[in-house]
């Protein structure tokens, strides 16, 4: 198996702007543990590091740029999908293969033969 050549943000970088009880709670551990990998007293773990991050590409590397953000997995463009629009994909799969088939039909119809006469009025300019 391929290594993922993933590089992990610095421990700062990680921990700056994020307080260290939401640092405790979403590494599960004590608060004065979060309190000295803020301080950079303790060497915080890699798989910490990368949790705080956020960022995907520490999982996959194809991820790398997005992330999970308030429930919402976000483009490094910025383009949000929730997990309810992640779950339509397969429906909308289905209503697009039904969709090119109907075309698909409708092409293959032979053409609907035009009308001989037309009525003078439908040519006149109405003014």
């Amino acid at each position: 198996m391929a290594r993922n050549k993933y590089k992990i943000p610095s421990q700062e970088s990680v921990t700056y702007g994020i307080r260290a009880e939401e640092i405790a709670m979403l590494c599960e551990v004590s608060f004065r543990t979060a309190c000295r990998w803020k301080s950079g007293h303790t060497v915080m773990p890699p798989t910490a590091r990368m949790l705080l991050c956020g960022d995907l590409g520490c999982i996959d590397q194809t991820w790398t740029g997005w992330h999970l953000q308030k429930g919402l997995l976000v483009s490094p463009e910025g383009w949000e999908i929730s997990v309810n629009m992640i779950m339509g994909v397969p429906l909308m799969r289905q209503q697009l293969a039904a969709y090119q088939a109907e075309i698909r039909k409708f092409e293959a119809m032979p053409e609907q033969p035009e009308s001989e006469v037309w009525p003078e009025w439908v040519f006149e300019k109405q003014a």
